[in-house]
């Protein structure tokens, strides 16, 4: 989506729609961040060809979602989706380790399944090889700005 801000008036356009699918693979849910990382791109090109200047960009996930970075900053495989099925039932498990409140106090976000806490306390239980490897996790909702031409 494009959008103007001239004056008090904003509008907004639609510039470049793709799929945003999500990859099963023998039996865990990813998100095809390469095809998103391209289509991203080819949205750029289209303002490009078209003559519009970009003043930032802003990116909506759901903000729970993450890829694991390894020590010399490239991504160890697919980053699993929040609809995986996976973290169903972690809250609860987690909570007979670290008391829901004592979450709530350190987090203050909504107790579900999907948060990434219950991502990473599931991923260690099943040994996930990204996470071992990983360095640093690299959240898919941190925010690219580009900074305005003023």
């Amino acid at each position: 989506m494009l959008g103007t801000l001239e004056g008090v008036n904003f509008e907004m356009c639609e510039i470049h729609r793709f799929p945003n699918s999500i990859l099963e693979l023998h039996g865990k849910y990813y998100w095809n961040i390469f095809s998103l990382y391209e289509a991203l791109k080819e949205s750029l090109s289209i303002c490009v060809r078209k003559g519009i200047r970009i003043d930032s960009i802003g990116i909506d996930t759901w903000g729970v979602d993450f890829g694991y970075i390894a020590p010399d900053g490239s991504l160890l495989g697919l980053p699993r989706a929040y609809r995986d099925p996976y973290t169903e039932g972690a809250p609860e498990e987690f909570f007979t380790q670290v008391p829901r409140e004592e979450v709530y106090r350190k987090t203050g976000i909504q107790i579900m399944n999907f948060n990434s806490l219950f991502q990473l306390y599931r991923a260690r239980q099943e040994d996930f090889a990204p996470l071992n490897g990983a360095e640093e996790i690299l959240f898919i909702h941190r925010p690219t700005l580009l900074p305005a031409h003023r």
